[in-house]
């Protein structure tokens, strides 16, 4: 049910997430100590707290890590579940980073969702968290060897064709 409902507007681009992992005070740790979802009437409670979610502000939905069994760093017992951001319990904090991007704090009170939040088989998402975050690593620093070589380029220009006392000042 959850691909028919999600994969379309993933494919076509109208349905926008963001991944809601990292927790206050846990800047290395992937796996969450505070947010925790238990099972109630129906499905899940969920509460806890993420920072700095990338895209939050604008996103459809939400993917939040939440422990669903074990201690604060055991391996087994993180899931993930799918939440909209109009839920009531959620509340966004808007900011953005220092690049610009639009992120939010994002907090959760006593958040009831349907069983089907559910994403995948619980206690088994720290080992996909592991590689969609090695991922978007590689992403990043792609994104970054891009941006100095544009500034490169745009600096080896400048000292080519800014003449100083009559000679280009990289000469």
């Amino acid at each position: 049910a959850q691909r028919t409902a999600l994969l379309p507007g993933l494919a076509d681009g109208s349905l926008k997430l963001a991944f809601a992992s990292l927790e206050p005070g846990r800047r290395y740790s992937l796996a969450p100590a505070t947010t925790v979802a238990k099972p109630s009437a129906g499905g899940w409670q969920l509460d806890g707290a993420k920072s700095v979610v990338i895209g939050a502000p604008g996103a459809a939905r939400l993917i939040v890590s939440a422990r669903t069994a074990g201690a604060a760093d055991d391996a087994a017992g993180v899931s993930l579940f799918i939440v909209a951001p109009a839920t009531p319990g959620v509340s966004l904090s808007p900011s953005r980073t220092v690049d610009g991007q639009r992120c939010a704090d994002v907090a959760f009170k006593a958040v009831q969702l349907p069983a089907d939040a559910l994403l995948g088989p619980a206690g088994g998402a720290l080992d996909l968290i592991d590689e969609a975050t090695d991922f978007a690593t590689a992403l990043l620093c792609a994104d970054a060897i891009g941006a100095m070589k544009s500034a490169n380029d745009d600096t080896l220009e400048y000292i080519k064709t800014r003449k100083q006392f009559g000679a280009p000042i990289g000469s």
